[in-house]
């Protein structure tokens, strides 16, 4: 998206990146623009230069006082997962079905042999209609 910012040549350009660039009949200079979240960390920072809200929510996960009590252990992590982990969601996936398929399951058990030796054994599935025993 193109916005003049003068009359005397100078343009702006917000990029994808959120990356200002001003061009000027002598000198291009690039500046990147923070988002508010940004701005609200570095303000923090200034204050506490070691600070990072990440680390110290897996500083606190790690506490003897906050491993004794599970619930609070589960939350903790629980408050961490959606930053490190992607969210795992279901997506219905739409196909037409163009072709019939013929799926055959063989179902196997184990079997102990005379000599004491167990061995898997594939179960007889049904192939016939005439194999089914009618219940009274």
């Amino acid at each position: 998206m193109h916005r003049p910012t003068s009359s005397y040549g100078q343009r702006s350009v917000l990029c994808k990146e959120n990356v200002v660039q001003c061009n000027s009949m002598s000198t291009t200079s690039i500046v990147r623009v923070r988002s508010a979240s940004e701005q609200a960390l570095a303000l923090v920072q200034a204050e506490y230069p070691n600070y990072h809200p990440l680390i110290s929510l897996a500083r606190l996960a790690h506490r003897e006082s906050v491993i004794e009590d599970p619930k609070l252990e589960f939350e903790v992590h629980k408050a961490l997962l959606p930053y490190v982990v992607p969210k795992l969601s279901s997506v219905e996936v739409k196909s037409e079905i163009s072709e019939t398929r013929r799926v055959i399951v063989s179902l196997f058990e184990m079997t102990t042999l005379e000599n004491g030796s167990q061995v898997e054994t594939e179960v007889p599935l049904l192939t016939d209609i005439s194999d089914l025993v009618q219940l009274d």
